[in-house]
């Protein structure tokens, strides 16, 4: 019924039952636990997922990483090592 009816009344009129009903208050909660959800998702790909990538990553490149010669392996190592230096600073908040 809101929705059908919503663009026929003024919002001055329907804003204070709305509020009063709770349903903005009860929106506004289920919105925050998807936006809490996906937090913890990111951050636990962040802490995890992506320091792990990047230590097989390093470990490809100090085993020899394919054709690679002596200094791309350093340029890459060094890639990696600054990666998982912002990496380390976004999960602690301080990026």
């Amino acid at each position: 019924m809101y929705w059908e009816n919503r663009d026929k009344v003024p919002a001055e009129r329907y804003l204070p039952l709305l509020n009063l009903s709770g349903i903005i208050a009860i929106r506004r909660h289920c919105m925050s636990l998807v936006s809490e959800s996906q937090l913890r998702i990111a951050l636990k790909y962040i802490k995890d997922d992506i320091p792990n990538l990047t230590s097989r990553a390093l470990l490809w490149v100090q085993s020899g990483a394919g054709n690679a010669d002596a200094e791309q392996r350093q340029v890459v190592n060094a890639s990696l090592n600054t990666l998982e230096d912002q990496i380390r600073r976004v999960s602690m908040g301080k990026a």
